[in-house]
């Protein structure tokens, strides 16, 4: 394992599998069509969005940024903080953001109690 990695959508079963923990980091989240993006924001600005830590090696992140459209711009790999404390890697909606709206219609911004933390879901989650 060579870094970390936070994820929020579609990688969050590979991190389950590798016993991922709970994480989060402050952003918003958008809808872009069939999954969500994130822009990552300043600390206290957009909700805590809620994901899942992993280690991960050099030839996993090589496979997760061809799933994800890195070479063609659609998210960017950067480094982030989270409120827990460890720099992490996360994949931040680039491209597939033009034109894409704030979450709504099937996606929903779930409120957990006591904070200001986003999960999205949609129908068939």
């Amino acid at each position: 394992m060579c870094e970390l990695l936070f994820v929020y959508g579609t990688l969050k079963p590979i991190a389950r599998q590798r016993g991922g923990r709970p994480a989060h980091v402050w952003g918003r989240m958008w809808e872009n069509g069939s999954y969500p993006a994130i822009r990552l924001t300043e600390p206290g600005d957009g909700y805590l969005i809620a994901g899942l830590v992993f280690g991960v090696t050099d030839d996993d992140l090589a496979e997760f940024d061809r799933r994800e459209g890195v070479a063609h711009g659609w998210y960017r790999r950067v480094k982030e903080g989270t409120t827990e404390g460890e720099v992490v890697r996360v994949y931040e909606g680039a491209r597939c953001l033009d034109g894409a709206a704030a979450l709504g219609a099937r996606w929903s911004v779930v409120e957990a109690t006591g904070g200001n933390v986003a999960v999205w879901s949609t129908e068939a989650a």
